[in-house]
């Protein structure tokens, strides 16, 4: 069984800490077809650096959303740090089957 309580920590976590920096989404077949691909630029409120515990969190919610059967239809998120650890890129991407 998927935890939940991850994606809603992780997103808890980046509403909380910090502030958007941009935000797209694509639909590569058009936006009625399913298929989406979000990515989101996070940067940590008051210039301060990410911590560990925020990192984990957000490595954890990664590593539930691939680890499902056929996880790109429920949709697999991607966290990548900054190297001065203060913005982070997460990529949100979800596949239909037809």
């Amino acid at each position: 069984m998927t935890n939940f309580n991850i994606y809603n920590s992780a997103e808890k976590l980046l509403k909380l800490n910090f502030d958007i920096v941009s935000h797209k989404d694509e639909y590569p077949y058009g936006r009625y077809r399913g298929d989406v691909r979000a990515t989101s630029v996070y940067r940590k409120k008051n210039d301060e650096t990410i911590t560990h515990d925020e990192m984990k969190t957000l490595f954890t919610r990664d590593v539930d959303s691939n680890s499902k059967p056929m996880a790109a239809l429920s949709g697999v998120y991607k966290t990548l740090f900054s190297t001065d650890n203060k913005e982070v890129t997460v990529i949100y991407s979800r596949h239909t089957a037809g």
